[in-house]
Formats: C-alpha cells, structure tokens, sequence
C-alpha cells in the first residue's frame, strides 16, 4: 500500500496507457485494474484525512473531491465499449487524476502553507 500520491501516479501511468481494445481480456483487466488504483486511492485519501488535521485537513478533503470527480471519469471510460468512444474519457480522467496527484504530492511534500489562502492583513 504506497501513498495517496504513488497511487495515483499508478493510475495516471496506467489510464494512460490503454490496451487496443477496451472488449476483450485485456481492456477487462485494464478496466479492472484502473478501478482497483482507484479505490485504493480513495481510502488512502480518507485515511490521511481521518489520521490528518489541521492546516492539511482542507487540501485533504479537496482531495477526496478530486477523488471522486476522477471516480466519475474512470466510471465514464470503463463503461465504453471501444478505445474510440474511450478517447475522450480517457483525456478527461486523465485531466482529473493529474489535479489530484499534485494535490497529493503537495500535501506529502507539505508544500502547501498560509501563502496559499488570501491573507487578509
């Protein structure tokens, strides 16, 4: 079980990399597995939310919305029948699961910090 950022650069790398056809033994597996990353990828993102707290806590959970937008995707390009009606999923959950894993590598890095929030002084 990696980090919430290894996970998602998992899927990045393997969304990216869609076998021929989405109708045989290979794209179920390759279906399968993107959904598998993807899951793992949520409860490791609820984990650290649960176990976090302050200042991360917000990015956490903008995670998990990122995580659940990029669920929709995935859901999107697994229910295609073709890697041509998948392209443009594919290129949209792709889109989603790059936020999410800068999101993610921002939080492990704790690259995040006040600058980032509109300073009201």
């Amino acid at each position: 079980q990696g980090s919430t950022a290894q996970l998602l650069r998992d899927l990045q790398s393997t969304i990216q990399t869609p076998p021929e056809s989405l109708s045989d033994e290979a794209g179920s597996r390759w279906k399968q597995e993107i959904a598998d990353l993807l899951k793992q990828s949520m409860m490791s993102g609820r984990e650290a939310a649960n176990s976090g707290g302050g200042q991360s806590l917000q990015f956490e959970f903008e995670l998990i919305r990122l995580i659940q937008l990029l669920t929709m995707s995935v859901n999107m390009v697994n229910a295609a029948r073709s890697v041509e009606t998948a392209g443009p999923r594919i290129k949209k959950a792709l889109e989603d699961c790059t936020k999410a894993v800068l999101l993610a590598e921002m939080i492990e890095s704790g690259k995040f910090d006040e600058n980032q929030q509109e300073d009201p002084n």
